[in-house]
């Protein structure tokens, strides 16, 4: 949540933005018209990425003010495309199901992303023995910071946790970052309770390939990453379970300018409504020039794959990846290339949603 006792107005977290393009002082004014209450312009071209939580070490968290700022004002996208997405793809098309298959078998909860790639989850070989819990049930709510609202995240937060509490279990595997993003975030700064310990599918991955390791076959590839807003929630360093599960795959990782904590956003939500404009066209083309940025960079340093822990990501940055001769892929699908020798799973993108031109 927003500390404002830890802000001294330095601006910097602002200044830091990859898509505001202020200068110092600008900033500071900014920053100083959130605090009062007063309207600033970063509530109508904020993308959400919440990178400036990052860009502030005093821990001031201005990404959390930012976005309740927005929803308290009533922002001119929050009612717009982004919000309604979510909403309709999230509570109205993903199915509600639990897959049970052993008792003693690991739980993995799947959110809604069952949508993008309906037969991942059945065909592939990783996730066989696996129960599963997906759907609009176990939707995380956490990615509604995305629709400029954070009354909704606080709202359902406790459903959540309750339908995860539910499962017969002492462990769950959360299969979007998304989803494991609150328990360090929304749900920990609620004091929600939960029965079970939060596993990052990253690190279940990394003990698949080790209890697997002697069918391990290096990959050879050069992968440079795409991380999710989420990552910024806290918790874990998500680079130091990359870098371990890259180096059991004998996938080289690669460094480049748009990474770490210079991370630029997939560019969907810019595209969805949240941008420079109230024109949903020049949105569009934002997202464009946030996507090539975004592929331009990983290509320019040699990547020949990229890797997401988004299904949202993906579909974002799919299409342009592979205009550029880069290789869209999920981290499991990275696991299941090398184990099983499976092709990597085509997600559906945005282009072919019509979500971005």
């Amino acid at each position: 949540m927003w500390n404002p006792e830890r802000c001294d107005l330095c601006g910097e977290c602002l200044e830091s933005c990859l898509y505001l393009g202020y200068d110092l002082e600008r900033a500071k004014k900014e920053m100083q018209l959130l605090i009062s209450g007063e309207h600033s312009e970063v509530l109508d071209r904020c993308i959400t990425c919440s990178a400036c939580n990052t860009y502030c070490y005093k821990g001031a968290r201005p990404f959390d003010l930012i976005v309740h700022r927005m929803d308290e004002e009533g922002s001119q996208f929050k009612k717009g495309s982004a919000t309604a997405l979510l909403e309709v793809f999230c509570f109205n098309l993903a199915r509600n199901f639990v897959r049970k298959t052993k008792k003693d078998a690991p739980w993995m909860s799947i959110c809604c992303m069952e949508y993008f790639q309906p037969h991942l989850f059945w065909d592939s070989k990783l996730f066989e023995g696996l129960n599963i819990a997906g759907g609009g049930d176990y939707f995380c709510v956490n990615g509604m910071i995305h629709g400029r609202q954070d009354t909704a995240v606080f709202e359902n937060m406790q459903g959540y946790i309750d339908q995860l509490n539910k499962l017969p279990t002492d462990e769950i595997i959360l299969f979007h970052d998304e989803c494991y993003a609150p328990f360090f975030s929304y749900a920990k700064d609620m004091k929600l309770e939960t029965n079970f310990k939060p596993i990052h599918l990253l690190e279940w991955l990394i003990e698949v390939v080790k209890d697997n390791y002697k069918d391990v076959k290096k990959l050879g590839v050069r992968c440079a990453i795409s991380l999710p807003c989420s990552v910024r929630a806290s918790g874990p360093d998500r680079h130091i379970w990359i870098e371990e599960l890259f180096d059991l795959l004998g996938v080289e990782l690669v460094e480049r300018k748009y990474d770490r904590k210079n991370q630029i956003c997939c560019g969907a939500v810019a595209g969805l409504g949240g941008g420079a404009s109230e024109d949903l066209a020049e949105n569009q083309r934002f997202s464009q020039e946030i996507r090539e940025k975004n592929v331009n960079d990983a290509k320019n340093f040699g990547a020949d794959h990229m890797m997401f822990l988004c299904p949202f990501c993906y579909a974002a940055l799919a299409y342009d990846n592979k205009a550029a001769g880069i290789m869209p892929v999920m981290a499991a699908d990275l696991v299941r290339m090398s184990l099983y020798g499976e092709k990597p799973t085509e997600y559906v993108t945005a282009l072919e949603k019509g979500w971005i031109v």
